[in-house]
């Protein structure tokens, strides 16, 4: 008897698994980079006032 194996229709379980971990990696590094952007426009806005806040206190003191 000669049985043949028919590939399954859907992928295996291992397969989405790692199709879905992939894709929450992706979502998450995405979040990640986007939390990463916000915190360095926020430094460089206060880099920004504190450069304005030394050069107003520079020109009262001369």
């Amino acid at each position: 008897m000669n049985q043949r194996r028919h590939l399954p229709k859907k992928p295996p379980l291992a397969t989405e698994h790692i199709t879905r971990a992939t894709s929450e990696r992706a979502q998450h590094d995405q979040s990640i980079l986007a939390t990463q952007q916000t915190l360095q426009h926020r430094l460089t806005e206060q880099r920004t006032a504190d450069t304005q806040r030394q050069g107003t206190v520079a020109t009262q003191q001369l």
